[in-house]
């Protein structure tokens, strides 16, 4: 049996654009969770794009891009 492993995200900088019967989501998932015992954490920036119908709107296309994580910060530099 698979353990799920506990994952949490946030939602940031939303933004809801609306033409028509098209719109488009973009914002920053900050997603945190624990593999093989240590911490990890990822920022996705997350596009979605909905079209409206009679029944109501539908996500017709998700995107969701890694963004690259400062490099960590040693606690005392390597000097060559």
């Amino acid at each position: 049996m698979k353990t799920r492993r506990p994952f949490n995200s946030m939602l940031t900088d939303v933004s809801i654009q609306i033409h028509g019967t098209l719109a488009w989501v973009t914002l920053y998932e900050e997603a945190n969770s624990k593999l093989e015992g240590q911490d990890v954490s990822a920022t996705i920036l997350t596009t979605n794009i909905f079209q409206k119908y009679d029944e109501g709107w539908r996500i017709i296309h998700h995107h969701g891009s890694s963004v690259a994580q400062p490099a960590p910060q040693d606690k005392a530099p390597t000097v060559h």
